[in-house]
């Protein structure tokens, strides 16, 4: 702090010094020139301002340009990649049909095309080949009844695989190459296991389109977005026909999703601008936040047009490309894509635009204008007051602050001086407030202290719990290993004497003396169990020094793909010794209901204190309410903790933990999750726990966790964890 105002008392003895080397004459003739000549820098100034904020603004209308242009150019890419990949395929296929029917060839993979069933036949890979290698090839019919044009068709499709497969790994906005043929079979690639050959699919668009009366120019073709019989959600296909000397004999086809549609144009950033892809009928393919799983939410372009430009729809699409126009409140361009019946539209209001042109210009203009005015401002008061007196006032009341003095403003002091005054006043309160928050600082450093000593902790128990799991596996594998032996051993020595008993019966006085005084009978009876329970006991530590490895298990910087369940169960194992009856309370009664989790990579370790410090705390509380209620009262009423886990429909993992007691009022809710509160008595708690639970759901797993309570129904901490 002393260094702080010793600072700022160097600052403004300097501003003092300067201020008492002013000349003391009234220079008043000369406020008048400032006053003529700030009006003049304002008027200059006006008319700047006016022309950079039309460059501006223009220079905002050609980035929404370049920006439009950009976008339409990588849909006309991708356009034209499906369509140049459609023609190879086209002529790939009508030359194929065109040599075989001068030297038939059968494609090596026709013999693995058989007949299913009656009416169907299908591709079949060998041993060793998989059919994602080859696509599906299914049709409808009798093999042994086709005619050789068929085969040669047959084995032209079986002959465009590597085309297929090139096709849908260099253009990855193709879900589905396929070729449909007229006689009633198809080839579609990759393979799908959920979409067999249907006769219908001879009047879907993405055949019948190419059929000679739809298209007698032979051209590319788009059809209308439908849904997908795969399960691809909504799509378009690009189809084009298949001619063998003027005979149709089937058609090409890509589909591409309108997810894929809706990535192209996301990277468009322009503020509160909505680019969007029309096609046919004015269907709308992409927009932002448009669902693609069902036909019956595909909407129409006017259905999403703003008020103002739904009357213009029509005129949108007439526009000229690449073309900013003005409607109404908005800025509109639109663009036609080529071979396409699709067309690519963008519009913002004009206020997005004329809102950056003002932080861009006019604010950066006016800033410096008004400073300007400020300082002729300024300059003409200060001519009209004189700087001796002031400035020794000004220097007196530093001295007073400097030894925190609260002064009154001297009665004589030039309003001009006022800010000058406050500006000192003020400097030397932020030099106080600034003590205070240096202060609070230091105890936000202390809280961040005592984190990382809880971390620490929590480091040095895990390798102390490792390392006391390790140890205690040795000797119980030892001992384990023994009880088995030593069982087997018994029972060799149980049948020795069993033999040797109906061997001699009558074996003697010394030996049946011994013989009773041992209680062979018990013996023989009871060693057995005694090695069964020395066994339970082993497998008992064996499951505890495993909960110990997996509580103790060291991820502070490294995920690890873990189940939930097991942390869970881990926890209440360590816990167990406080879950049971002591002579205040009976056993807390813990049931578990757990759903069917997917393992998610996190950090195990973590998790397992967040669950170790949610129960923990429901254990302190319980044990609080003993001091209240007597051991007969809480028989009548268990203490219970409920634990339940399911995986929700958003693919999260929702965890529960319910305990039934005193519950927790609202102002406590509120606070729970904040650091270094705490309800314990002091040194019980360290107001971390929870604050530390709250860090680890949410910052380091991406989740959420919330608590909801009343006084006298319970708590229940609900935690979600993302599924990754």
């Amino acid at each position: 702090m002393g260094r702080l105002a010793s600072a700022d008392g160097i600052a403004l003895d300097l501003i003092t010094d300067r201020l008492q080397a002013q000349p003391m004459s009234p220079f008043k003739r000369y406020s008048y020139l400032l006053t003529g000549a700030f009006l003049v820098v304002l008027l200059i100034s006006l008319s700047f301002l006016g022309l950079q904020c039309h460059a501006i603004y223009n220079h905002e209308r050609a980035i929404v340009q370049n920006k439009f242009s950009e976008n339409a150019i990588n849909l006309d890419s991708i356009v034209k990649s499906v369509t140049d990949q459609l023609h190879i395929l086209q002529v790939n296929a009508e030359e194929d049909l065109r040599l075989s029917s001068k030297h038939p060839t059968v494609s090596p993979l026709r013999q693995q095309v058989i007949q299913t069933q009656p009416q169907r036949y299908q591709l079949f890979p060998t041993i060793g080949e998989s059919l994602n290698t080859f696509g599906s090839v299914q049709g409808i019919g009798t093999l042994a009844d086709q005619s050789d044009d068929f085969e040669r068709e047959l084995s032209m499709t079986l002959r465009l695989i590597p085309i297929f497969r090139g096709i849908k790994e260099n253009l990855q906005e193709v879900t589905w190459v396929y070729y449909i043929s007229a006689g009633a079979f198809m080839h579609l690639y990759p393979y799908s296991a959920e979409l067999g050959f249907e006769q219908s699919m001879l009047e879907m668009p993405f055949f019948t389109q190419g059929l000679p009366e739809n298209n007698p120019q032979r051209h590319t073709l788009w059809t209308e977005a439908y849904l997908d019989l795969a399960g691809q959600g909504m799509m378009v296909t690009a189809t084009e026909p298949i001619y063998e000397n003027d005979q149709f004999r089937g058609t090409v086809a890509m589909d591409i999703t309108l997810e894929r549609l809706n990535q192209a144009i996301q990277n468009f950033d322009y503020p509160k601008g909505t680019l969007l892809i029309s096609g046919a009928q004015q269907q709308l393919l992409a927009y932002p936040g448009l669902k693609t799983t069902s036909a019956s939410e595909i909407q129409t372009l006017e259905t999403v047009l703003p008020e103002g430009l739904k009357e213009n729809a029509a005129a949108i699409l007439a526009s000229p490309n690449n073309r900013v126009q003005s409607l109404h409140s908005f800025l509109v361009i639109h663009r036609t894509i080529a071979d396409t019946p699709w067309d690519l539209i963008f519009f913002v209001p004009k206020s997005a635009v004329y809102y950056t042109v003002v932080v861009n210009g006019l604010l950066a203009s006016l800033i410096p204008l008004i400073g300007l005015g400020l300082c002729l401002l300024a300059t003409r008061r200060l001519l009209n007051y004189s700087f001796i007196q002031p400035a020794c006032q000004l220097v007196d009341h530093i001295e007073q602050e400097k030894q925190a003095v609260a002064t009154a403003m001297p009665e004589t002091l030039p309003q001009i001086w006022v800010p000058w005054f406050k500006a000192i006043s003020d400097a030397f309160q932020e030099n106080r407030n600034l003590l205070q928050v240096l202060e609070a600082q230091l105890k936000n450093l202390k809280t961040t202290q005592l984190q990382l000593v809880q971390s620490e902790k929590m480091s040095a128990l895990g390798n102390l719990v490792a390392g006391v799991a390790h140890e205690i596996n040795n000797p119980v594998g030892f001992v384990g290993g023994n009880v088995a032996e030593l069982q087997l051993s018994l029972k060799d020595i149980t049948d020795y004497i069993q033999l040797f008993e109906r061997t001699f019966p009558t074996p003697g006085e010394k030996i049946t003396a011994a013989r009773d005084e041992l209680d062979i009978e018990f013996l023989l009876e009871d060693l057995p169990k005694m090695l069964t329970s020395m066994s339970s006991g082993c497998d008992r530590i064996r499951n505890i020094s495993k909960s110990l490895r997996l509580f103790a298990r060291s991820d502070a910087d490294i995920k690890l793909k873990a189940n939930i369940h097991d942390g869970i169960d881990s926890t209440l194992l360590i816990l167990k010794y406080r879950l049971k009856a002591n002579e205040h309370r009976p056993e807390i009664q813990v049931t578990c209901h757990y759903g069917d989790l997917p393992d998610i990579v996190c950090y195990p370790g973590q998790l397992s204190q967040v669950f170790m410090n949610i129960l923990a705390n429901a254990i302190d509380m319980f044990d609080e309410l003993t001091e209240d209620a007597s051991f007969a009262e809480l028989q009548q009423h268990p203490q219970q903790l409920t634990i339940s886990t399911q995986l929700t429909s958003s693919q999260q993992i929702e965890i529960r933990i319910k305990d039934n007691g005193k519950g927790i009022s609202e102002a406590v809710r509120t606070k729970i999750f904040d650091r270094r509160f705490t309800t314990k008595t002091v040194g019980k708690g360290t107001g971390l726990g929870l604050a530390i639970a709250h860090q680890v759901i949410t910052e380091k797993h991406g989740g959420s966790v919330d608590v909801q309570s009343a006084v006298g129904e319970g708590t229940e901490f609900l935690i979600l964890l993302p599924v990754k």
